[in-house]
């Protein structure tokens, strides 16, 4: 019935090319019967096409019986459709396509797509540029100018105090086109089952009510840090600037490697917050809190054996 259903399509839709996984276009196989069947029925020729790779998950093939990846109907139903389109179209036909929807990859693949959108308002004849407009469902497609990084709007989540729409507005300067709004409520959308299901323990993270137990073991520079960063909190309502002043109080108490700052300053600032060693771009997350508490939270953490 499959191969009759198959060819039933082909008719009824026109069909001129169609793709299909490896596994049906053995010799004998699926695709072979219903070429034939097409040709002695419908007495026309079957549409050209060639076989495309699995998905993969760590270099074994995705199989929700085994319990390896996700289903591909849960994938579409998730996943905006031009996202799942640009997921398959970008890697070439032969290739497995690596895709893990429990760790970063997600993120990765949107900023991708923007690339690939960028690219298209730059020179829309290009070959990435030609890989978005063919993911489109729209036959005169054009990417929105302004766009939130899909990881940035993850971090925007996971703080109360931040509404996104605002925020967005603020870091392009001006209102959100229609279209703009559209984008960053997809965007919205997404993430938020990403964060829910997919998300990996590094991408999340809650501002802690008190001193986490893990700033018990902050060293002597660290604390140092954390009373000098205490003194520029609130300085400064630009990222960049606050973010320079962060730079110089880690080299003030020597939190450096060799000319660079050392990871352990924002750290610091993660374990005294967070209660974990990582989180977003400390600048911004510490302008989205409020001034006074994070300064409370700095000296608390900075004080000798503060939790002895």
């Amino acid at each position: 019935p499959y191969n009759v259903e198959w060819c039933a399509k082909w008719d009824h839709f026109s069909v001129t090319w169609e793709e299909a996984g490896k596994d049906l276009m053995t010799a004998g196989g699926s695709r072979e019967r219903s070429n034939a069947l097409y040709r002695a029925v419908w007495e026309k020729e079957p549409p050209a096409g060639i076989f495309h790779e699995f998905f993969t998950l760590g270099g074994k093939k995705m199989s929700t019986s085994k319990g390896i990846g996700a289903a591909a109907h849960e994938l579409a139903e998730l996943y905006p459709p031009d996202l799942v389109r640009f997921l398959m179209l970008r890697t070439p036909p032969q290739r497995h396509v690596e895709f893990d929807p429990a760790g970063m990859t997600l993120p990765r693949l949107v900023d991708e797509y923007d690339r690939a959108a960028d690219a298209y308002l730059a020179d829309p004849a290009g070959d990435l540029s030609s890989v978005w407009a063919f993911a489109q469902l729209t036959g005169d497609p054009t990417p929105v100018p302004f766009r939130v990084r899909f990881s940035i709007v993850a971090d925007w989540l996971q703080i109360p105090s931040v509404d996104p729409a605002a925020k967005a507005a603020e870091r392009k300067g001006g209102p959100l086109t229609d279209g703009e709004a559209a984008d960053l409520e997809r965007r919205i959308a997404l993430a938020r089952v990403w964060l829910d299901r997919w998300a990996p323990d590094e991408a999340r993270f809650t501002v802690q009510g008190s001193l986490p137990e893990a700033a018990r073991d902050l060293t002597p520079a660290q604390r140092r840090f954390l009373g000098r960063a205490a003194e520029v909190v609130g300085t400064t309502s630009a990222a960049e600037e606050l973010q320079a002043k962060l730079y110089a109080a880690a080299r003030e108490v020597g939190l450096t490697e060799g000319e660079k700052v050392s990871r352990d300053a924002f750290a610091a600032i993660y374990l005294a917050l967070l209660g974990k060693p990582m989180g977003p771009r400390a600048a911004w997350l510490l302008g989205t809190l409020d001034p006074e508490f994070v300064r409370q939270r700095f000296r608390e953490a900075a004080m000798d054996g503060a939790l002895a």
